[in-house]
């Protein structure tokens, strides 16, 4: 949400969020800066008495970065805990270069921003009993293979939520959402994270195919860009 709204205040231009505690650098740090910041984000408890972009390394303190092309490395973890971009990019592994975007078209019809909420982290879905597909009736074995999986939980949980739209993920870090609403964390099987969700776009980055993540339901599918759009 945060590089959310640096692209509305800067629609022209590539921007990155990363975690103030967490290593990273510039490959080809950008000639110029459109907008240089730090910002702290839900906890109020820490650094009370600071404000602006005088803020201290502490948690959920993040640097942002606006600025027209360059080559930015995570050092560290990734997913949305540490690390967030937009723009005009290729990325490669923790390392994501960027390119001059081109202009937004502001007369384009807007994306829709989504409704709900939904903590990534937490480990808490909402089934949690029942085994071993949680919140199913499903009552046979787990595959071991990670593609095997993928199917299964999908086709367990699409028959168990009918007319619901359902997508596994094996990992977070190159995974992107845009203009999704009603997400509802289902469960977790082995390390897989099952979601059910109305409608938006959803982005593999990273390596496709069922050992990372799958999806059914109401949707259209580009596999070039990796993209399924869900609709009601």
């Amino acid at each position: 949400m945060l590089v959310n709204d640096l692209r509305r205040c800067y629609p022209d231009y590539n921007v990155v969020a990363m975690h103030s505690e967490q290593p990273s650098h510039w490959v080809d740090e950008p000639d110029s800066f459109i907008h240089r910041g730090r910002y702290r984000l839900n906890s109020p408890e820490y650094h009370d008495d600071e404000t602006g972009d005088d803020i201290a390394s502490g948690r959920a303190v993040f640097d942002v970065y606006v600025f027209d092309k360059g080559t930015f490395s995570n050092d560290g973890d990734g997913g949305y805990t540490n690390w967030a971009y937009y723009g005009d990019f290729t990325r490669d592994g923790m390392e994501a270069a960027f390119e001059q975007p081109e202009p937004a078209d502001l007369d384009a019809d807007s994306t829709p921003t989504g409704t709900g909420t939904v903590n990534f982290n937490d480990e808490t879905p909402t089934y949690t009993e029942g085994w071993p597909y949680p919140g199913t009736d499903y009552s046979g074995d787990v595959p071991g293979d990670d593609g095997e999986l993928t199917r299964s939980l999908i086709e367990e949980y699409g028959r168990g939520f009918p007319d619901t739209n359902i997508i596994a993920v094996k990992s977070f870090d190159d995974i992107s959402f845009s203009g999704v609403s009603g997400i509802e964390h289902l469960a977790v099987v082995d390390g897989v994270n099952v979601f059910a969700v109305d409608e938006g776009t959803i982005v593999n980055n990273g390596d496709g195919g069922w050992q990372n993540w799958g999806f059914t339901g109401f949707y259209d599918y580009d596999p070039d860009e990796k993209q399924v759009t869900f609709r009601r």
